[in-house]
């Protein structure tokens, strides 16, 4: 669908595309968290960028990890702020 393109990205039915499919889970202190995007980043070759919703928690120091295929990542850090 073109909502889901690469922007500049100019495919037509019928091109050949190149793609990984792999499915893509992740927790913030250890809450489900919404992938909103996992995929090739625009602009850098072969780096694969994922993008969270974060859920509603407390702001703070927040654990996240991240699982692709099943497979866990080492846990990282990041910090949460309040709206």
């Amino acid at each position: 669908r073109r909502g889901e393109m690469i922007p500049k990205e100019n495919l037509r039915n019928g091109d050949r595309v190149r793609a990984m499919i792999m499915e893509v889970d992740a927790t913030l202190r250890g809450a489900p968290a919404i992938v909103d995007f996992s995929g090739l980043a625009p602009g850098f070759a072969g780096l694969y960028q994922v993008n969270l919703l974060v859920p509603e928690i407390a702001p703070g120091t927040a654990e996240v990890v991240l699982s692709v295929d099943g497979v866990s990542s080492n846990a990282v850090t990041m910090e949460v702020g309040a709206r």
